[in-house]
């Protein structure tokens, strides 16, 4: 029964078992389970292939485990035995390498007995592993090896008398003997690794290394024990520093094991060679096989307090004294040998008299000091393993030399020796002990948390599934609720369309939500949702009842809209191009000529052209994808019939298009003709730089380019469909109507060549606009930037070249040079095909091929690019003429960077320059370049000028705030003249400094401003092409502040000064005399007198006073009038009335106390300060 029971738990069975019950799951819920709205296991041959499958996985899974455990097993033994060095030749084979040759041959039969037995239970388990490994340590010669061969324990590999024999290790026999019985494997370490008192640094490397390949290979629990074997003459017989020297090594053993190890494992002391106590062989003889093999010595209780280890040694080797002395009457009593009686009668006291070697021994080993914690001693035993050399007789020695007596020397063993007190102890004991040693707690940690883990995921994985399957049912039920509510809302929606509104637009929102709930759609559920249906998914059901309704709603809303839509195109004034492809797309819906494409490119078009700005982009790619979902499966039956009227009109508008118009028309608004070529763009065939250095009108040049349908490969296109689309349309008599193709039949070659004129002139409208919408990048007053930006344009990798590069190959539409350069017959073939069709169509005379070694016929448009191109065309043993520009551009670069540390007059003279630098050749040499180029360079010309000119311009106005802006705020701002209110006078050196020949105004607009200012005209202004724009606030007062000086300033002095007369003219009948005095100068009036009188301001007097006197005074008047200050003369007119007859002549009348005295003043010039404006109006700007 055991072994059937062992039968049914093997691995292999429940495996099998497992495999049938998930092939039945397989086979009868399979088609049960759905994903994102599919049913993979639905088909008997799907089922068939996945239990397959789970078959095949899991006979993979059992190889695998089959081979890692003889890979681990391998390992292991390799591990052991290692390589042999085989002799090379010449040699003769070493005896180790012979011996180590038969172990591995002993070791891999071990192994295999081991699989055959109790381990072959556990499949894929490493067999060796599972044993109890012990080592076994202790000094030279101490008989661990001894108690071992002599243990009877059951080995495994033997010698060929049936003994136990050794499997040595790598590193030869002297290094560790494996022994393997069938309980344990024990491992005989040589003596060298305790005391390392030979060789230390190679005894402490090889102990080490044994105990890393321990921990290697079995990390859990490298060990269950360690065996102490400890000769027992050999402690009472040594020196106490020999004693403690050897104690240290074995303590240090011990501790080195616990650490490299990491665990905590039960240690047995074996007191070996006791057969050399004197007495000990006659005291025992009469012991039989199984009575040899119980144990003697003491196990120490699981739980006792091994602070003092010593001291509970002591105490029970009393009880085994005891016990020895009470055998000792017995053994007396049977003993007839004198000799014999002697020594049994002796053996008690020689026992007892190792007691404090041996307590001595154990508290030096074992017990632990307060910074370690004590070695766990399970126990103390005392054995021998066979009974050689000369017995040590202690109690004698002792009596001897009391008295002063020679050693009497005992005999040696003789005879077939025995083994005493080992056998039961190693079985019994040691072996029943293994789970005392606990495991590596990082390696048991980790199993914890791997078990926890995969305890962990299968509770949440079973959870999960039942939460999905809890939550599927639920789902389910809300989904078809809310299908069920959608539905409604839908059927709600196509009631709110109104029939009078026949807007395809109108029909949107119903539409998208009929489709929403079929599941095609974006919007609709995402397969997250539909993973969580875990095999109870409802939708594919209610999506095709949804697909149903939403194709009845194509077919009731969308259609008669558009039916609608077409017919109300046909019936507006639109072009005759539009009519005719809605009359095309109109009669296609009848199903004779349906084109679902073309209905859909039409509707697409249309959109485009009647309702971008009424309907949404967004909203026009929905209704689009509709009317493709609605003639996805064909033609659609129409609700009426096509208006028979509505067809006659259009075709008697069409009757006024040419053939010509139509088939260019189809050719190019054919949108599914077009989809495999691309639209050309500057950055893709220049690079990402494109974008650095190019703008367009409206900011980043990122999509500047050329509509596909104007590329080269799209004038192949074009021109490849010309013939085929005229003879089509030329045929329709189903769109036009009969009798109208046939005419057109007979002038198809005119048709043909009337479209591809057509389309090349388009061709060059659309690359003219390209280029024109070009523009260098603004490089705004950043001269690092300009830098970049020219160092860009000049590179060798230059993108201006690129550019004219692309732009050659893609208006170059003749390639007569490079096929014939191509040599082949089939390429002079296809160049004399390619340039007769096109030149019969566009009528030209010569065919390309005439003449190949002469001048080549070229199509318009490469006439047209002709200048352009022939930049990037290297002449004979010449060079681009691109590269000429590229070379000014290198040239320009390199003067802006020979300007950036440039500051002050230096820039402002340098701006000034311009003209001859190589700015000025750069605008010399865009003059004689195509309009295009001449455009770019241009733009870098101006951009460079108003770049410099603003860091001049800059300079400029520190010097303007420095000089005249200073000068003016501190002698005339808010002053008189200049403020004709104010108290306060500017002084005549203040104004003279400032309005003066060489005063300030005139220096600085002569220095700096003059070679920027245009003043030929009546109004002075900057030349567009300027460097240095100045504001017109700026030129204003520099206009004025010119008139000023011309005005106060004629004669050139420093000073102001202007000359005039004054001529009495009339004063009133009370006053018999009026004395002007302007400054030491005295002007009369009596009404006598009647000649001018000559004037200068200021007067000679220099006192700026000017006083008026009448005589005779008026009774309650002050009779006169005095004004101080070296503008009173000019504040006496102000406040005078004047009028003015002339530019140089004015009436003055005074007034005083209400008499009035009139004069007439004459300037010296036209242009005089009386009555100036410019004077008033002048006000200086802080910047210029």
């Amino acid at each position: 029964m055991r072994a059937i029971a062992r039968f049914l738990r093997s691995g292999w069975v429940i495996g099998l078992l497992g495999l049938c019950l998930i092939a039945l799951l397989i086979w009868n819920a399979g088609p049960l389970f759905a994903f994102a709205g599919k049913q993979p296991l639905a088909s008997e041959d799907s089922r068939f292939i996945a239990i397959i499958l789970v078959v095949a996985l899991w006979v993979a899974y059992r190889v695998f485990l089959y081979v890692r455990a003889k890979a681990v097993s391998a390992r292991v033994v390799d591990a052991i035995l290692g390589r042999v060095e085989r002799p090379t030749a010449g040699e003769a084979p070493q005896p180790a390498a012979q011996e180590v040759a038969a172990l591995e041959h002993n070791l891999q039969r071990a192994v295999d007995v081991l699989k055959r037995g109790k381990g072959s239970r556990l499949p894929g388990r490493q067999y060796i592993y599972q044993l109890p490994w012990y080592v076994l340590i202790g000094p030279p010669g101490s008989g661990k090896t001894t108690a071992l061969t002599s243990s009877q324990l059951r080995f495994l590999v033997t010698n060929e008398n049936g003994q136990g024999r050794e499997l040595r290790g790598v590193h030869g026999t002297r290094d560790c003997d494996w022994f393997f019985t069938d309980e344990a494997v024990m491992l005989d370490t040589a003596g060298r690794y305790v005391t390392q008192d030979s060789r230390e640094d190679v005894d402490r490397g090889a102990w080490l290394g044994f105990l890393k390949l321990l921990k290697t290979y079995r990390k859990r629990r490298p060990i269950n024990g360690v065996l102490v074997c400890v000769s027992l003459p050999d402690i009472v017989t040594q020196s106490e520093a020999q004693s403690q020297r050897e104690s240290q090594a074995i303590r240090l053993r011990i501790r080195e094991l616990h650490e490299q190890l990491g665990i905590h494992f039960p240690i047995y002391l074996l007191f070996t060679k006791c057969d050399l106590l004197a007495g000990f062989t006659e005291f025992f003889d009469d012991l039989g096989n199984d009575e040899r093999q119980q144990v003697w010595g003491t196990t120490f209780a699981t739980n006792a307090d091994l602070s003092d280890v010593s001291g509970l040694f002591g105490r029970e080797f009393k009880r085994l004294e005891q016990r020895i002395n009470e055998r000792l009457v017995t053994r007396l009593d049977r003993e007839r040998d004198p000799r014999r009686r002697a020594l049994i009668y002796g053996f008690p006291q020689q026992f007892a008299s190792v007691q404090l070697a041996a307590e001595r021994f154990i508290r030096d080993t074992f017990e632990a000091t307060r910074y370690e914690l004590p070695a766990a001693l399970r126990g103390v035993y005392f054995t021998s393993g066979t009974q050689t050399g000369t017995p040590l007789d202690r109690l004698t020695a002792a009596l001897s030399s009391s008295f002063g007596l020679g050693r009497q020397q005992l005999a040696s063993f003789s005879g077939h020796g025995k083994s005493y007190f080992v056998s039961r102890l190693l079985s019994d004991v040691v072996f029943r002990e293994a789970g005392l040693a606990n495991s590596d707690p990082n390696e048991e940690k980790r199993r914890r948390w791997m078990h926890r883990g995969v305890l962990a995921a299968a509770v949440l994985v079973t959870a999960l599934v039942a939460l999905a399957w809890v939550n599927s049912y639920f789902k389910n039920r809300k989904l078809i609720d809310q299908f069920t509510e959608r539905a409604a809302a839908v059927a709600g929606q196509v009631e709110q369309v109104g029939v009078a509104d026949t807007g395809m637009a109108a029909a949107l929102p119903a539409l998208d939500s009929a489709l929403q709930l079929t599941g095609r759609d974006a919007a609709g559920d995402s397969v997250v949702s539909a993973v969580l249906q875990v095999g109870l998914d409802q939708r594919p059901g209610l999506e095709s009842e949804a697909t149903a309704r939403y194709r009845a709603l194509l077919r009731d809303l969308l259609l008669p809209r558009l039916v609608l839509r077409l017919e109300e195109r046909l019936r507006s004034d639109a072009s005759v191009d539009e009519v005719y492809a809605a009359l095309r797309t109109y009669l296609m819906l009848r199903g004779d000529h349906f084109d679902a494409p073309a209905i859909v490119d039409w509707v697409q078009n249309d959109f485009v052209a009647h309702d971008l700005d009424v309907v949404s982009k967004a909203d026009r790619e929905k209704l689009v994808a509709h009317v493709t979902n609605l003639f996805e499966r064909g033609p659609v039956r129409l609700p009426l019939d096509l208006d028979a009227n509505v067809v006659q009109q259009a075709r008697g508008k069409l009757l006024g298009m040419s053939l010509a118009d139509r088939v260019y028309s189809q050719i190019i608004d054919n949108g599914a003709l077009w989809r495999d070529v691309a639209d050309f763009r500057a950055s893709d065939k220049v690079g990402n730089v494109f974008n650095y250095v190019f703008a367009t009108e409206q900011g980043g040049a990122a999509g500047a380019g050329v509509d596909r349908r104007f590329t080269f490969n799209g004038y192949v296109k074009f021109r490849k469909h010309i013939a085929d689309t005229s003879e089509q349309l030329a045929g329709e008599t189903w769109v036009v109507g009969e009798g109208f193709g046939a005419t057109a039949g007979d002038r198809l070659d005119e048709v043909r060549g009337a479209v591809l004129r057509r389309y090349l002139e388009e061709y060059k409208s659309r690359w003219d606009g390209f280029l024109m919408a070009l523009t260098i990048v603004p490089m705004g007053d950043d001269l690092n930037k300009a830098i970049d930006v020219l160092q860009i344009l000049a590179s060798d990798d230059s993108p201006l070249k690129k550019l004219l590069i692309a732009v050659e190959r893609e208006t170059t539409l003749s390639r007569a040079d490079d096929l014939v350069d191509k040599g082949s017959d089939a390429a002079v073939g296809a160049l004399k095909k390619f340039g007769d069709t096109v030149g019969s169509l566009l009528q030209t005379p010569a065919p390309v091929t005439q003449g190949l070694g002469g001048g080549a016929w070229r199509h318009p448009v490469d006439e047209h690019f002709v200048r352009l191109n022939n930049l990037v065309r290297a002449a004979e043993g010449g060079s681009p003429g691109i590269d000429g520009s590229l070379a000014l551009l290198t040239e320009l670069t390199g003067y802006l960077k020979s300007l950036q540390g440039m500051r002050g007059l230096k820039m402002v003279d340098e701006v000034k320059s311009l003209s001859d630098s190589v700015v000025g050749r750069l605008e010399q040499h865009a003059a004689r370049q195509p309009t295009h180029l001449r455009s770019w360079l241009e733009v870098v010309d101006w951009q460079v000028r108003q770049l410099l000119g603003g860091r001049a311009l800059a300079h400029l106005n520190d010097e303007w705030r420095a000089t005249v802006w200073r000068d003016y705020q501190r002698g005339l701002s808010g002053k008189y003249p200049l403020s004709p209110s104010s108290a306060r006078d500017a002084t005549l050196e203040d104004f003279g400094d400032f309005f003066g020949p060489d005063g300030t105004m005139d220096r600085f607009f002569r220095e700096y401003l003059a070679d920027f200012v245009d003043t030929s005209g009546r109004v002075w202004n900057v030349p567009e092409k300027s460097p240095i724009h100045i504001s017109r606030e700026v030129l204003v007062a520099m206009q004025r502040a010119a008139v000023i000086r011309e005005a106060f300033f004629a004669s050139r002095d420093k000073r102001p000064a202007v000359s005039f007369s004054l001529a009495p003219i009339t004063m009133d009948i009370g006053i018999n005399e009026f004395s002007l005095d302007l400054d030491g100068q005295t002007v009369r009036f009596d009404h006598s007198a009647t000649r001018p009188k000559a004037v200068q301001w200021p007067g000679p007097r220099a006192t700026g006073t000017v006083s008026m006197r009448v005589s005779p005074p008026k009774a309650q008047g002050s009779g006169g009038r005095t004004i101080d200050g070296p503008w009173a003369w000019f504040r006496l007119l102000d406040d005078s009335k004047v009028t003015r007859r002339a530019a140089d002549q004015f009436d003055i009348t005074f007034d005083i106390d209400g008499r009035k005295i009139e004069y007439e003043l004459r300037a010296g010039s036209a242009l005089n300060p009386f009555n100036l404006s410019e004077l008033e109006r002048f006000r200086c700007p802080e910047l210029l």
